[in-house]
């Protein structure tokens, strides 16, 4: 990965605890700073507390799913809109794919290798300014003086 990429901070939810769990330590192998949690309540509670450069979201969750939490996160943020990479380890239905391609983001198979993982991350970090920086430059901005 490239040296600016080092040290964003990833959301990774996931339902599956194991795999969380692994994601996060592939992605703190490479330089990231992952933070875990296991339904979108938590997650929504981690989005309210730091920023995040991306967020690494399962598509099939109990109560609510991947979609809903990407609908809810980009109305109450929406510098996090082009900050997704999705996984499952189901087949996607038409609407779960149209959803993706109209919002441009990329779509992981469970299993994967880990490597799959670390390219998409490094796409989306690549063309994206870091959240800290978005952050310092709006409250630098004439809206806030």
């Amino acid at each position: 990965m490239k040296r600016n990429t080092r040290n964003a901070n990833v959301l990774v939810l996931d339902d599956e605890a194991a795999l969380a769990g692994l994601l996060g330590e592939a992605l703190d192998a490479i330089g990231l700073v992952p933070t875990l949690c296991n339904d979108a309540i938590e997650a929504f509670q981690w989005l309210e507390q730091r920023e995040f450069d991306l967020i690494v979201c399962d598509v099939c969750m109990p109560g609510i799913d991947g979609r809903q939490f990407y609908q809810l996160a980009v109305q109450k943020m929406p510098l996090l809109a082009n900050r997704f990479i999705f996984v499952t380890g189901y087949v996607v239905d038409s609407e779960t794919k149209a959803f993706l391609q109209s919002n441009g983001l990329d779509l992981i198979s469970k299993p994967f290798p880990l490597t799959q993982v670390e390219r998409a991350v490094a796409k989306v970090l690549k063309v994206h300014t870091p959240a800290s920086e978005n952050h310092r430059r709006l409250f630098q901005s004439e809206l806030w003086n």
